[in-house]
């Protein structure tokens, strides 16, 4: 059986590329916010983040 998929708050995606880029170490801070993808998930978040697309925090990412 496969886990449901998780949904992440505006807020705490948003918490989580700062908190990325404050730290330097991506994989660090997955691994304390229990991000199950790791690297893949948050680097999406940054990428939108750095981009100023809205939407990549916007619509729901697993």
């Amino acid at each position: 059986m496969s886990k449901p998929k998780r949904e992440y708050t505006t807020e705490f995606k948003q918490k989580a590329v700062e908190l990325s880029y404050a730290r330097g170490n991506a994989a660090e801070v997955c691994r304390e916010l229990g991000l199950n993808r790791s690297v893949s998930v948050l680097g999406r978040w940054r990428m939108g983040a750095k981009n100023t697309e809205r939407t990549v925090f916007d619509r729901r990412a697993t």
